[in-house]
């Protein structure tokens, strides 16, 4: 057997527990850029249904006047034509879920996870406005990859 010395062996390994005290902004930083699309509450279905296909997504944070009001997802789009209880001229502001999970660039990775465990993804707002949306496997990634070395 031989022993190999790398950075990987020899550097201490930051926690994945110590990593959850991060704030929301280093989960982000350290994710690849994506665009945060969103729908206005006045667009029809419709346009929603283009979104999801055209951008391959599968939630869509609703806002008004660029301000986060709600959240729609493939599932509610699917269950509301199924149920017929919308057609894709039906306004996105009447059927939008306005109970959403929200967190602020500065609240702690260790807050994600209970939004999570309820099936939902984490928007991450400043300001009532959308600036990123967390989802289990960036926080996956994030506690599974060793930081950046300090420059």
């Amino acid at each position: 057997w031989s022993v190999v010395s790398s950075p990987w062996t020899t550097m201490p390994r930051e926690s994945p527990t110590s990593r959850m005290s991060a704030p929301a902004s280093s989960i982000i930083r350290a994710m690849p850029r994506r665009e945060v699309v969103t729908i206005e509450v006045g667009s029809a279905l419709s346009e929603a249904v283009s979104a999801f296909q055209s951008k391959a997504i599968s939630q869509l944070p609703c806002t008004d006047d660029g301000r986060l009001v709600g959240i729609l997802t493939e599932s509610d789009l699917l269950h509301l034509l199924v149920e017929r209880r919308a057609t894709v001229e039906t306004s996105v502001a009447e059927v939008m879920n306005r109970n959403v999970s929200t967190v602020e660039m500065h609240d702690p990775a260790g807050a994600l996870p209970e939004i999570f465990d309820r099936g939902e993804v984490a928007l991450v707002v400043e300001d009532g406005r959308v600036r990123s949306l967390l989802t289990k496997i960036d926080l996956i990634n994030f506690l599974s990859t060793r930081p950046a070395p300090a420059p």
